[in-house]
């Protein structure tokens, strides 16, 4: 949470060294201001060539609506201080002429602004590799999503949740392999240095994924000998990550 100023602040930088650097990014109101101040410090100081897009939701829509700096009241309601992004943008070094406020429901203005402020970059036509990393992410973020809403009990570590009752699921993506999620993260990962058109980045990326296929093989070393009807469930589903691979 909070990344995306950060990646595009690193992706600018390696695609401008051939001119195509044409990177927006878009952060939420709560999550810019837990995490994402940093970052467009570190954007300012670099002189990335991207765009940032701070939605103002005015409440932390992504985690249960909770008060934050920006709504103006505190945790048990109380009216306080109101952070004002454009002043603390303008604080951070961003130059005033870059600094533009919109409400997004007047689409028309909208994206008058967006294509000002995008404007006088280098050429935006993608490649194939760079279609191709898009279909790769886009299907991996499906995925992700799909296994995470089907199984209750995804979650980053590995443990059996006997406080939760945990059972086998193979339903969904589980019905074609036994680690769906898995294999949506290693196509992000393996879509990055595509997104990129960085052959560099193939290097870290084709490593995170070998250390991928290695906590699949150790988790469902886990899941077999710990949870109780996996054994049953691996006999029947029998791939991990990619159906008729492996």
């Amino acid at each position: 949470m909070g990344s995306s100023i950060g990646v595009c602040e690193g992706a600018s930088q390696v695609l401008d060294e051939d001119g195509q650097s044409n990177m927006v990014c878009i952060i939420g109101d709560s999550t810019f201001l837990h995490s994402g101040i940093t970052p467009l410090l570190n954007m300012v100081f670099n002189k990335s060539n991207a765009t940032v897009l701070i939605v103002d939701n005015w409440i932390t829509a992504m985690t249960g609506a909770q008060e934050h700096p920006g709504t103006g009241f505190t945790a048990t309601g109380e009216e306080t201080v109101s952070v004002d992004y454009a002043e603390l943008s303008k604080a951070l070094g961003v130059a005033q002429d870059n600094i533009r406020s919109v409400d997004p429901y007047n689409i028309e203005e909208f994206d008058k602004v967006v294509k000002e402020e995008t404007s006088g970059w280098g050429s935006s036509e993608p490649g194939s590799m760079w279609l191709l990393g898009l279909a790769i992410f886009a299907l991996s973020w499906i995925l992700t999503n799909w296994s995470m809403a089907v199984n209750p009990f995804f979650e980053k570590s590995v443990r059996i949740q006997t406080d939760r009752g945990h059972r086998v699921i193979d339903t969904g993506p589980y019905a074609y392999i036994r680690h769906p999620g898995y294999t949506g993260f290693a196509g992000w990962i393996i879509s990055t240095p595509l997104l990129l058109s960085s052959t560099g980045a193939f290097i870290p990326a084709l490593i995170a994924v070998g250390l991928v296929v290695i906590r699949t093989v150790l988790e469902d070393h886990t899941l077999r000998a710990e949870l109780t009807g996996y054994t049953e469930y691996a006999n029947r589903v029998r791939f991990r990550l990619i159906p008729g691979v492996w």
